[in-house]
């Protein structure tokens, strides 16, 4: 019986007669792209490797957590100040790692650099050969990545964004093809502890995963050991730091904020993205668009996107351009490439162009970007006011690459015959921090906590005004004056000062000073005391919340 010519050919040996037939009967342009196809998609992650090395950079905030692995590395603990024992991280596996590394190397700049573009490198390669089926759809994906500017300031910066841009990935491949539920569970708790608020993200495809009967009893046993990490972290945390939040995020929860404002202030920041960053939103709306034409499973969880950049308005953004939507692109672009596969293959290869187009002609565009990024808008501080007004804005959203990467960025390093001298050495800040050093003075209060307190070295302890590593201000509400500008600073309580200079509670108001006791025995405390153990569940139940509403009454 002859065969059906409707047959799918992937289910049939293809004679080469018929092999010859398809080949004819293509477009010319698809006939002459797909001679190069994979050639191009190692040209695309080139190209990408250039723009990571080209626009390398840490940030301020990064240094906060290389404070935090200098002295776990040094055995002063995971800690910020040496004298208390406060979480001023967010992302416990990012440190861990960092630290490691650190061990060995003995060295805070290149070590981070280097990770970061380790993972970003990996990420972009598992986008090319494992998330995309075609090399169409690897070009595409990765030229959108490198027109964002949110994407490409992320790739490194010295934050935690790299791993979970890899993590994503791999979090993804793992709901859309039904990997091993342990496997899921140990990937899922990966990227908890790079960061939690990452849950927004999977969570719908996660409950899709229980509802469909993939998850039965045995699995999610399974899926539920592979979460074990992130229980146990947190289960020390709680019992070292005492608390189960990290104090970043008691600082932006305790900030005194309305929702109605940070509702108003996450909408600026997602319209200075569209305004600076023209490629970014609309990439992650249309992934989720994307998404509809495939199948539920998928879905479903392009449903994280929304409910991501729903947190996202609700927290008020932040005060990085950019910095909470490179995870969120990631995720849309997995849905996007696939697809893609549903479309003719010339449509992937006419879509690169205005692709590169809109990140060509976007401000200050990656692609082109250099060592002298951001110069042009004061960020050699010579002009510190040009540098404000023009690099942060008056809506409080900065270019946080144009801002640091006169210090900290890849391309200004210099060589000494065969040493490398970094950008930082020969500035006037870090000059003015050793001199801080030398005068042997040993408390300092700052609100831009990172460069700063890690150069001063442990035996300085640093008061952080916005509260993130300081675990009295953190639970204190934010100056109203212009809360945008000021990334959630605190006013110090009078006397306070004094206290942590002097070890002795000198605070004015009565009811602050018991709570200031209390965080003292909690953070600075023998670990094992029953009376410490008691005030963590004291803080925990909102004991002394009502002490410190009548202080911010007053």
């Amino acid at each position: 019986m002859p065969a059906d010519p409707s047959q799918n050919l992937l289910q049939r040996p293809v004679s080469a007669e018929e092999r010859a037939i398809l080949s004819a009967t293509r477009p010319r342009l698809l006939r002459q792209v797909g001679r190069f196809a994979v050639p191009m998609v190692w040209v695309a992650l080139l190209i990408y490797a250039i723009v990571l090395l080209r626009t390398a950079w840490l940030c301020d905030d990064a240094y906060i957590t290389f404070r935090t692995a200098y002295n776990l590395v040094n055995g002063f603990g995971p800690t910020w100040n040496v004298a208390e024992r406060v979480q001023a991280f967010a992302h416990p596996l990012w440190l861990l790692l960092l630290s490691g590394f650190y061990a060995l190397t003995r060295e805070m700049y290149f070590t981070p650099l280097l990770l970061s573009l380790a993972a970003s490198l990996a990420a972009a390669w598992l986008l090319a050969f494992r998330v995309a089926r075609t090399p169409g759809g690897a070009v595409l994906g990765l030229f959108v990545w490198i027109g964002s500017r949110a994407f490409v300031d992320y790739s490194t910066s010295g934050l935690e964004n790299p791993l979970a841009h890899l993590v994503l990935l791999c979090v993804f491949l793992a709901l859309a093809h039904g990997w091993r539920a342990l496997h899921l569970g140990l990937l899922t708790s990966a990227l908890l502890l790079l960061r939690t608020d990452l849950l927004f993200l999977v969570l719908p495809g996660l409950v899709y995963w229980f509802r469909s009967g993939e998850g039965g009893p045995t699995k999610t046993r399974s899926f539920l050991l592979g979460l074990l990490p992130f229980f146990l972290w947190h289960a020390f945390a709680l019992f070292y730091y005492g608390g189960l939040l990290p104090n970043p995020a008691v600082a932006r929860l305790d900030s005194g904020v309305g929702l109605k404002d940070l509702f108003r202030q996450g909408l600026v920041y997602l319209g200075e993205s569209i305004h600076f960053d023209p490629l970014t939103l609309p990439a992650i709306v249309l992934g989720f668009i994307a998404a509809m034409w495939l199948s539920w499973r998928q879905r479903i969880m392009a449903a994280g996107i929304l409910l991501y950049l729903l947190y996202v308005v609700c927290i008020g953004g932040d005060f990085m351009s950019g910095r909470f939507l490179s995870a969120t692109l990631v995720w849309a672009m997995a849905f996007s490439i696939r697809a893609l596969e549903r479309v003719p293959r010339v449509v992937e290869w006419v879509l690169v162009l205005p692709v590169l187009v809109t990140g060509l002609f976007a401000p200050y565009p990656s692609l082109t970007s250099g060592g002298d990024y951001g110069l042009d808008r004061g960020n050699d501080f010579d002009d510190a006011k040009k540098a404000a007004k023009e690099i942060i804005g008056e809506d409080g959203i900065a270019d946080e690459r144009a801002w640091n990467y006169r210090l900290t960025g890849l391309w200004r390093v210099e060589l000494d015959g065969l040493r490398p001298i970094t950008p930082l050495a020969a500035h006037p800040r870090y000059q003015e921090v050793q001199k801080a050093v030398a005068s042997g003075k040993k408390v300092v209060t700052a609100t831009a906590i990172g460069l700063r307190g890690f150069y001063l070295g442990p035996g300085v302890h640093v008061i952080d005004e916005c509260g993130l590593a300081d675990p009295l201000l953190a639970r204190l509400s934010v100056d109203k004056g212009d809360w945008r500008r000021s990334r959630f600073q605190r006013k110090l309580p009078s006397g306070y000062e004094k206290s942590v200079e002097s070890g002795e509670n000198k605070l004015k108001d009565e009811g602050l000073g018991k709570v200031y006791e209390a965080i003292k025995l909690v953070t600075r405390g023998p670990l094992f005391s029953g009376a410490r153990l008691w005030e963590i569940v004291r803080l925990h139940t909102g004991r002394h919340s009502g002490a410190i509403d009548a202080y911010e009454k007053d």
